[in-house]
């Protein structure tokens, strides 16, 4: 089993990379360009996704028939791409030693995710109970050998009219992918869809990483820690065995946005819209409140900046390139973003029993990790390790203990580097009273909390720990009194 599941990674990974590679270096500007591999994967996902909608949306075929034809333009990009690199001699910047670390850790935390699928002979499924994993595999499979309205009669499990509802308005990425992977690997649904949770939890690894590094300024040890505190946290795990797909591609697609807009910030070029476009789509087509999220927070700092002495000109060129970028990708497919906003709707107005279920909010202990979450987690049946059981007073003092830490880096910070402090308060304090807001919104007799409330908060994770853990942002390691380059810098 061990041998079939890394056979079906490096392929799902090397087919990833493939989709996106070319774009991605003819695409990124200055910086980003060390990052090539990070964001290609997500790059690739969404030229995948607006290919297939236009097929999906035109052809009277299934997916099935026209999937090869997408694998074509990838293929022409990869000729220029290469020859760009060896022209510029920027191989060593795209295949970093420095990246080395984010690969190990993305790679550790891959194949704790994939322990539960060792105790099956072939690829499976494995959740808590969720049913979104089984739905989602069947409007995959729908579109996988049905045309667009070639399945109107059958008899689904689940009404065929609803089917098509979330073909049209809910998040027709993660459906797509499935069906796509499906196709090329020549394998049911239901066995690529846990290889994909894992695979865009390894990629929000890596990317963790990248923003803990350009957005924060950490060092390329305390960046480490970071997403290694975001792939070993208990709620990324709690994520991912629930089958949230939708969530979990769109983390990534989020943190690349992030990443993508922080160096933006520094030096607004024209090529940032190259990567901007797709990104917007693929995260509008797969968790739109959270591109919206994103767009908030993002034009609050640019108007933040606007007001800053020798930062206005880049603010408002950053500005300009966020609005260009949206309009086109508006433009690229209205009727899919009209449908789109109509699914953002009825998330904003959905109930606790509609969206899902109660989940009471936690305390600072379970969200850096440091306890179970929720108790019903059974870390012993997943992980292989005994559950902690920790009474209310020790969790209380690990609660305080993250928290002086947090105080600490914020105040470290103030004093040495003003402008990512105040940027470090305005997303932690944005986020969080997001997360309250939505807890007090969603609070029952059993307290603060909500189903909201933690897709909020297991959201925002990766950037709520690099925010809080500026204790660590210039950790090194000294060996033999000189100062680890791979480790330090």
């Amino acid at each position: 089993m061990f041998a079939i599941l890394i056979g079906y990674t490096l392929f799902f990974l090397a087919l990833f990379i493939f989709l996106g590679f070319g774009a991605a270096v003819l695409s990124a500007p200055g910086r980003l360009q060390k990052y090539t591999l990070f964001l290609s994967p997500l790059i690739g996902y969404a030229y995948c996704t607006l290919a297939g909608w236009y097929f999906y949306s035109s052809s009277s075929r299934p997916a099935v028939s026209y999937i090869p034809l997408i694998l074509i333009p990838p293929a022409l990009l990869l000729p220029p791409a290469l020859f760009k690199l060896g022209k510029r001699r920027a191989f060593p910047t795209v295949f970093s030693r420095e990246l080395l670390p984010p690969l190990a850790i993305a790679l550790v935390v891959y194949l704790l995710l994939a322990l539960p699928m060792f105790r099956y002979p072939e690829l499976t499924c494995c959740t808590f109970g969720n049913n979104d994993i089984a739905f989602n595999s069947l409007v995959a499979q729908v579109i996988k050998n049905f045309p667009k309205s070639g399945y109107q009669g059958i008899d689904f499990f689940w009404p065929p009219s609803l089917v098509g509802e979330h073909i049209a308005f809910a998040p027709f990425g993660t459906y797509f992918i499935s069906a796509f992977m499906s196709t090329v690997a020549g394998l049911p649904v239901y066995q690529v869809q846990m290889l994909l949770l894992y695979l865009f939890t390894a990629f929000s690894v890596l990317l963790t990483f990248a923003v803990a590094r350009e957005t924060f300024g950490y060092r390329t040890l305390g960046a480490g820690f970071v997403s290694l505190l975001f792939g070993l946290n208990s709620l990324t795990y709690y994520v991912v065995y629930h089958g949230f797909q939708h969530q979990t591609i769109g983390l990534a697609l989020f943190l690349a946005l992030v990443l993508v807009g922080s160096l933006m910030t520094e030096k607004p070029e024209w090529k940032h819209a190259l990567l901007l476009v797709p990104l917007f789509w693929a995260l509008s087509i797969t968790y739109i409140h959270m591109l919206c999220l994103f767009l908030a927070f993002f034009s609050a700092i640019l108007v933040w900046l606007a007001f800053r002495s020798g930062f206005r000109t880049r603010a408002y060129q950053a500005f300009l390139l966020l609005a260009f970028s949206f309009a086109v990708m508006v433009l690229v497919a209205p009727a899919r973003f009209n449908g789109s906003l109509r699914f953002l709707l009825w998330v904003i107005g959905a109930t606790q029993a509609a969206a899902g279920w109660f989940i009471r909010l936690p305390s600072i202990a379970k969200i850096f990790g440091l306890a179970p979450f929720p108790r019903e987690l059974c870390l012993n049946r997943f992980l292989f390790v005994n559950q902690l059981k920790l009474q209310n007073f020790l969790v209380l003092l690990v609660s305080g203990l993250v928290l002086g830490i947090v105080i600490e880096g914020l105040y470290h910070t103030f004093q040495r580097d003003r402008a990512t402090f105040f940027k470090t308060l305005f997303l932690l304090s944005g986020f969080s009273f997001a997360i309250l807001f939505l807890a007090f919104r969603g609070r029952t007799d059993a307290g603060w909390g909500g189903y909201k409330s933690f897709k909020m908060l297991s959201f925002s994770l990766p950037i709520l720990l690099a925010a809080s853990m500026l204790s660590l942002r210039d950790m090194t390691i000294r060996l033999r009194d000189r100062r680890e380059e791979l480790l330090g810098i």
